[in-house]
């Protein structure tokens, strides 16, 4: 029911989530993904993030606009997914502009300290 779901979205991932991300986590690092993660107290993932040089790289090229937002569920781990892209001017036209990926995040709680912690890796990996 609806408050079970709830409260397993309260305690982190659920046990297979936790193992599929598990699993996903060196499927990125074997890619050359700088990947780092956060875990509850009894050891389960809670947020993952990740980003790769090549994102990186134009990152610190075109610094001025970084922008953030979030799916809901639309994934195969059923997390929200936080995408950051950056914004530069290498576009169709003089007139238009372009977007690349940053980084992205699986949180699997929407609120401030796992928003904070994904700015934080954001801050650490690519400023």
């Amino acid at each position: 029911d609806i408050a079970n779901i709830h409260q397993r979205r309260l305690n982190g991932l659920d046990d297979q989530t936790n193992k599929s991300m598990g699993a996903f986590i060196p499927y990125l690092e074997s890619r050359s993904y700088d990947i780092r993660w956060h875990t509850d107290k009894n050891k389960r993932i809670v947020t993952v993030y990740f980003t790769n040089e090549q994102c990186i790289k134009l990152a610190r090229k075109f610094n001025e606009v970084v922008a953030t937002d979030a799916t809901y569920k639309t994934n195969r781990f059923k997390l929200p997914f936080a995408n950051m892209v950056g914004v530069n001017n290498v576009g169709c036209d003089d007139k238009t502009l372009s977007t690349f990926a940053v980084a992205g995040a699986w949180i699997s709680k929407e609120d401030t300290d796992s928003y904070t912690w994904v700015l934080e890796q954001l801050a650490k990996t690519v400023y």
